[in-house]
């Protein structure tokens, strides 16, 4: 893995970006629990979180994390059941939670069903800060992805809450350009408060956005990923594919 002064990490392929996010939640996880007794962390929805959930599930015993010490969130949801296979929350429990021994009362989802978007948001929002005990939750690792146009989480480019970030910590989208429009988002206020944000970004298809970010410096913000900028750790890893396009 090469990594430069610009916290930018090129690795080979899809393969090598899911394992190098295994190895990198393993560590924040082991440092996060020595440290504080407790590892929180947000997930991601997407072909690389599911390869890295498959990864994780299929380790020995002896090699997995203490997922017992674990609290899960997720960055974004899909205004979707709980049960619906496109749903960040479904992929994330069939692929990896109900594989591993996280406690059931640590996995905290957002509602999103027999409620209204906005109350959802504040509610998950008010439900973070009680689990954390604190109006200023700081997550040990958030893991991003980032999509073609620019996008992450349910950020996208030219919405409200990219445009003129608010002071919400989740925040509800109506109109998604990718199906389904309506979802649940961290909100850059509460992204940057993190400890540790990782993006894996992999595919030709990103590089154009890839090269956006890192090209000349005024240009970094321009998309809705190059606007995350977290007080604690920022860290990209992306694929060969992903930094064809970059000098």
């Amino acid at each position: 893995m090469l990594q430069n002064p610009r916290n930018l990490a090129i690795v080979e392929n899809a393969e090598a970006l899911a394992q190098t996010g295994v190895d990198l939640f393993c560590q924040y996880a082991s440092t996060s629990i020595e440290r504080n007794g407790v590892f929180r962390v947000a997930l991601s929805g997407g072909s690389t979180p599911l390869r890295m959930n498959r990864l994780l599930a299929s380790m020995s015993v002896d090699e997995q994390p203490a997922w017992s010490a674990m609290q899960m969130f997720w960055s974004d949801e899909r205004f979707l059941p709980a049960t619906d296979p496109d749903s960040n929350v479904f992929m994330a429990k069939d692929t990896l939670l109900d594989h591993v021994n996280v406690l059931p009362d640590s996995i905290y989802a957002p509602q999103t069903e027999n409620v209204k978007p906005e109350v959802a948001a504040k509610r998950y929002g008010e439900l973070i800060c009680d689990v954390f005990q604190t109006d200023l939750p700081k997550f040990d690792l958030i893991l991003l992805g980032m999509g073609p146009d620019g996008h992450t989480a349910s950020l996208f480019p030219g919405h409200p809450e990219v445009e003129h970030p608010s002071d919400a910590l989740v925040q509800a989208v109506f109109d998604s350009p990718k199906p389904p429009p309506t979802r649940l988002t961290f909100t850059y206020r509460l992204i940057n408060l993190a400890r540790q944000v990782v993006f894996l970004v992999g595919g030709e298809s990103k590089a154009d956005a890839i090269a956006e970010i890192f090209g000349a410096p005024d240009q970094s913000g321009n998309l809705p990923a190059g606007k995350v900028a977290p007080a604690g750790k920022l860290l990209w890893v992306i694929d060969e594919a992903a930094a064809s396009k970059l000098r």
